[in-house]
């Protein structure tokens, strides 16, 4: 792998690392999982980027769904 490429997987590990931190220094503030993936889609455009994928966030009985898409 050249460093170009090694480079830009450090940076969205850092990206990434840094929208988990900010989710659960503010937790109490998303009610639903929709919530929370709004925050990532604000956050991931505020450092420039777009998601690779859409966000999987599931909570209680979600958790065991197999990509799920986030609810109320």
């Amino acid at each position: 792998m050249n460093s170009y490429k090694l480079n830009c997987i450090i940076k969205a590990c850092s990206i990434t690392d840094n929208i988990f931190k900010q989710i659960i220094k503010n937790f109490k503030q998303f009610k639903t999982e929709k919530d929370i993936e709004k925050f990532i889609k604000q956050k991931t455009k505020q450092y420039g980027c777009r998601p690779s994928f859409f966000p999987v966030i599931a909570t209680a009985s979600n958790a065991a769904e197999i990509h799920h898409k986030p609810t109320n």
